[in-house]
């Protein structure tokens, strides 16, 4: 595939940075403040990708 991990990266650490704070009053006060946990990361990180891909598909078709 010509779209690399590596390229794609711009967008998902934008998103990782914007994304903080969720996870805000979820579960235990402990958890609260605590902004992305690294489950938060991942699944940001499969959503860029899985667009990236659509998107990159879709390009191809056209």
């Amino acid at each position: 595939m010509a779209v690399t991990v590596k390229e794609m990266n711009v967008n998902t650490n934008v998103n990782a940075e914007n994304g903080g704070g969720k996870g805000q009053g979820k579960g235990s006060g402990k958890e609260q403040g605590k902004g992305m946990t690294e489950k938060d990361k991942e699944i940001l990180i499969q959503e860029a990708v899985r667009r990236a891909m659509e998107a990159w598909e879709y390009k191809m078709n056209r």
